[in-house]
C-alpha cells in the first residue's frame, strides 16, 4: 500500500503526522505523493476559518487528482466538524483527536486500507526516541 500524509497546523500536528508515517512504514506501507497514494491522511488544523478552508480545498484537490484514494481526515477541524468533513468527496473516515493514538487500528478495522496483519502497535503509545530528540528544544 502507498500512503501520503498532509499536515496543517501546529507542532503537535507535525509530530502526530511523523508518528503516522513511522507506523505506516513499520506496517509495510510505502510513502508516495498524494496523487499516487492508496491512502491519504489529512491532519487538519482549525485555528482560523482560512485553515478550515485550506483543509477542504486540499481534500477536494486530492479527491479530484486521485479519485481512487481513500482519504482519512483527523485533527482539530475533523474533531470540531466531523459531519462537514465526512461529506467531502472521497473521505472514507474521520478520526477525532481523541482517537488519533489508535489511527492505524481504526483504519485497519474500517477496512479503508490494507495494512500488514502484524501491525499491532498504536500511534503515540510511545513516541520513538528519534522523534523525541527531534522535538526537544523546539518549543512544543
Amino acid at each position: 500500500m502507498k500512503y501520503a500524509v498532509i499536515t496543517f497546523g501546529c507542532r503537535v500536528n507535525q509530530a502526530d503526522s511523523l508518528g503516522f508515517e513511522e507506523d505506516l512504514r513499520a506496517a509495510g506501507a510505502e510513502a508516495a505523493s498524494p496523487e499516487h497514494a492508496d491512502l491519504v491522511v489529512v491532519n487538519t488544523c482549525s485555528v482560523t476559518a482560512s485553515a478550515d478552508q485550506s483543509a477542504r480545498q486540499t481534500i477536494r484537490r486530492v479527491a479530484r487528482n486521485n479519485p481512487g484514494a481513500r482519504i482519512v481526515v483527523t485533527g482539530c477541524y475533523a474533531t470540531r466538524r466531523p459531519d462537514e468533513i465526512a461529506a467531502l468527496p472521497s473521505v472514507a473516515q474521520v478520526v477525532c483527536n481523541d482517537d488519533k493514538p489508535h489511527l492505524l487500528r481504526l483504519i485497519k478495522k474500517d477496512g479503508t486500507a490494507e495494512i500488514a496483519e502484524n501491525a499491532e502497535k498504536f500511534f503515540f503509545s510511545a513516541i520513538s526516541a528519534p522523534l523525541r530528540e527531534a522535538l526537544n528544544g523546539r518549543g512544543h
